[in-house]
């Protein structure tokens, strides 16, 4: 009980009442324990958004469903930074490391990748003086 009197004093501004959402959770609770207990909280608060019971935790729940709950994405996010710009490639415009970090995490698999189709693409760009004949 005291954590979530510590989340709805923190978002007290997309609350009504602190007391209000004790008097929710304790529902939200029976809740999850007996309808919903096969649902992850996503589930549980869209469902709850619908139908619009428990406006309180369904605020806090939407507060807390965007906070991570760890630093991996974060930590992957910087681990893949390191691996591209190296102390070779430190001239890299911020869009070109964007979209290549981009392309590393969630981008195809190299094995999926058609870089014939790719290298086609990047001549019909602009006249490169590589591939003029």
């Amino acid at each position: 009980m005291e954590e979530i009197k510590q989340l709805a004093t923190h978002f007290v501004r997309h609350i009504s009442k602190v007391e209000d959402v004790i008097t929710e959770f304790m529902l939200y609770k029976r809740l999850v324990k007996g309808s919903y207990s096969n649902f992850i909280v996503v589930q549980v608060t869209t469902i709850l958004i619908k139908a619009g019971d428990l406006p309180n935790m369904t605020a806090l729940l939407k507060c807390c469903i965007v906070i991570p709950m760890t630093s991996v994405q974060c930590e992957r996010g910087c681990s893949t930074q390191n691996r591209i710009k190296s102390k070779y490639r430190t001239s890299m415009k911020e869009s070109t490391l964007v979209d290549l970090m981009r392309i590393s995490e969630d981008g195809p698999e190299l094995r999926n990748f058609d870089l014939n189709r790719a290298l086609a693409i990047w001549k019909k760009r602009k006249v490169r003086k590589l591939f003029k004949i």
